[in-house]
């Protein structure tokens, strides 16, 4: 396709302002952007990711199964930083997308609203009933569960060993981690993010590429 001419007009008023000095030109109604500090370096990732497609729900009631053979309890703030560091770690450390929830960067850190409806009335009491979710095949409600692969199941493990013995406030510290991706998205000057939404693409630029287990980085 034949480019269209550019109006002469226009054109010279180009070539007047090339010939400007930086300081001449009025730039007020877009004013330069001197601050960086929190610029997003590769915010728009390429990475192929493998998705799993899991219900968050299930791995939620996987974790607490986990817990209980330990004899280990989780409120819904220890359970939803649980479950966002196996889906942090999934994404930075394997570029594997385990749940396609959304995860949102709410007051006390990472959540998934799924998760902390299901188990809100427990308030940051343990949790004891398992997640449920609609079956249409049943056509009832039926407690949430996956076919994990064992090789998932190795990891989420790994994962859920390295934090099982930090209370509900380590595990909301450590995911306040200063510029990490909660971080980023709660101290945001952007106009607007609807729901607060952590993005993957955030995660895989500003996550650790691995979390000390005292929280220090």
């Amino acid at each position: 396709m034949a480019k269209k001419p550019i109006d002469p007009k226009i054109a010279a008023e180009l070539s007047r302002l090339a010939l400007m000095p930086d300081d001449e030109i009025d730039t007020s109604d877009a004013p330069e952007v001197t601050d960086w500090n929190r610029a997003i370096r590769g915010r728009f990732s390429t990475v192929s990711l493998d998705e799993r497609g899991y219900d968050v729900r299930a791995i939620a009631n996987w974790i607490l199964d986990y817990l209980s053979e330990m004899r280990i309890n989780a409120s819904n703030m220890s359970l939803n930083k649980l479950i966002y560091f196996i889906f942090e770690r999934g994404l930075v450390e394997r570029h594997i997308l385990y749940t396609p929830a959304r995860v949102e960067a709410w007051n006390h850190g990472p959540v998934f609203r799924e998760v902390y409806h299901a188990v809100k009335d427990n308030d940051d009491k343990p949790i004891s009933d398992r997640i449920s979710r609609y079956s249409v095949r049943d056509r009832e409600m039926v407690e949430a569960r996956e076919q994990f692969s064992a090789d998932d199941m190795d990891f989420f493990k790994s994962v859920i060993d390295d934090y099982k013995d930090f209370t509900a406030a380590e595990l909301r510290r450590i995911s306040h981690r200063d510029d990490g991706p909660w971080d980023r998205v709660w101290k945001s000057a952007a106009p607007v993010n609807p729901g607060m939404v952590i993005s993957i693409e955030l995660i895989l630029a500003s996550a650790p590429e691995r979390r000390d287990l005292d929280g220090r980085y």
